[in-house]
């Protein structure tokens, strides 16, 4: 075990990495993460977008005001100490370096609201550079869902591979997910891991056993039985994939993020130190892809107007269509008394065709 509290061990990589289920071998079948910094630096949106849609995910680092990662880590870590007691506070040690009290185990806290929903917490989840990166990806008004996925892992710890699709699975247009760690997260500290273009796989049996599964209750997301879970955690074909497949993962540090496609499938190493692993995972959709809207979402302000102005031109393009219609069809029809009733039948019939597809 490592204490990785010195900078030295964000380069230390050992040759056998666990990763999820597997064990995996570093440079070979998991390496280092490409960073897409530089593209989000230089605002070139086209290459970050070729590169989600064709590796599933972007890392981008120190995109997150380091100040709100650590108010909310402070959240956490007071949390943790006043409802579950286990931080080791002993021999100077502070709540905040989040050292594993004896026989302490990891806690998902996703859906508890003091927590997910503190205010720090929300202002660090909802922030205008996080904000204005989702947009810019979009294209369109980001929407984000109220619930926040705040895991803490602890020694030995980590999350077996899957893809959260299966989750969504009637609701995930153009869904991403945000990953950012709330502190410095080495390899041996346990760091997310990505399968690229695992994204590409074939997802339709998936998602349609996972639609059934949440019509029919089958599983409970919370508590669920993992040996009916599992046949939809992935893709069909996965396995096989995996077989020539090279992961990728990298040390993160406070303030980087990794986006990407809720298609594809991820892992977490395992925490090889004797200090809590904190993270939050968010979900984000352009508003334009949401069938049904509810509480479930969250929308900001600032991009409102903007998406209130689109429906305007495009109310806009849809009467001027209209017009177009009626225009053709009372030419067409002009002098002939006989069929100007049988015209405007018709003509509602077509309207409100362009209403029901608009």
């Amino acid at each position: 075990f490592f204490s990785c509290t010195s900078l030295n061990m964000m380069t230390h990589k050992p040759d056998l990495i666990e990763c999820g289920s597997y064990t995996l071998k570093w440079g070979e079948s998991i390496t280092d993460m490409e960073d897409s910094t530089l593209h989000a630096q230089h605002n070139d949106v086209d290459t970050l977008r070729h590169k989600l849609c064709n590796d599933g995910y972007l890392l981008l680092r120190n995109q997150i005001p380091t100040k709100l990662i650590d108010a909310a880590l402070q959240v956490v870590a007071s949390g943790l100490q006043s409802t579950w007691k286990c931080v080791d506070t002993d021999e100077c040690k502070t709540i905040r370096d989040l050292h594993i009290a004896d026989c302490s185990t990891g806690v998902l806290l996703t859906g508890y609201k003091p927590i997910t929903h503190h205010k720090q917490m929300q202002s660090l989840l909802h922030c205008q550079p996080l904000l204005s990166l989702m947009y810019k990806l979009f294209d369109a008004e980001p929407v984000t869902h109220d619930t926040k996925w705040v895991r803490v892992k602890a020694t030995g710890e980590y999350t077996d591979e899957h893809a959260d699709i299966y989750r969504f699975a009637d609701n995930a247009r153009s869904m991403l997910t945000v990953w950012m760690p709330l502190m410095d997260v080495p390899i041996c500290k346990g760091p997310l891991a990505v399968c690229p273009q695992s994204h590409l796989l074939n997802f339709a049996a998936a998602t349609a056993a996972a639609s059934a599964a949440e019509r029919h209750n089958y599983y409970d997301i919370g508590n669920g039985d993992r040996e009916n879970m599992e046949e939809i955690e992935v893709p069909a074909g996965f396995e096989e994939f995996n077989r020539s497949a090279v992961w990728t993962t990298t040390d993160f540090r406070k303030g980087d993020i990794i986006i990407f496609d809720i298609r594809l499938v991820h892992a977490s190493l395992v925490n090889r130190t004797r200090q809590f692993r904190v993270s939050v995972d968010t979900r984000w959709q352009p508003k334009e892809c949401i069938p049904y809207w509810n509480s479930l979402y969250v929308r900001f302000p600032q991009f409102m107007a903007i998406t209130h102005s689109k429906e305007l031109e495009q109310k806009a393009e849809l009467d001027d269509l209209k017009n177009s219609e009626h225009a053709y069809a009372y030419e067409k029809t002009s002098g002939d008394e006989d069929n100007f009733t049988t015209f405007t039948d018709s003509d509602n019939d077509v309207v409100d065709q362009l209403d029901f597809e608009a």
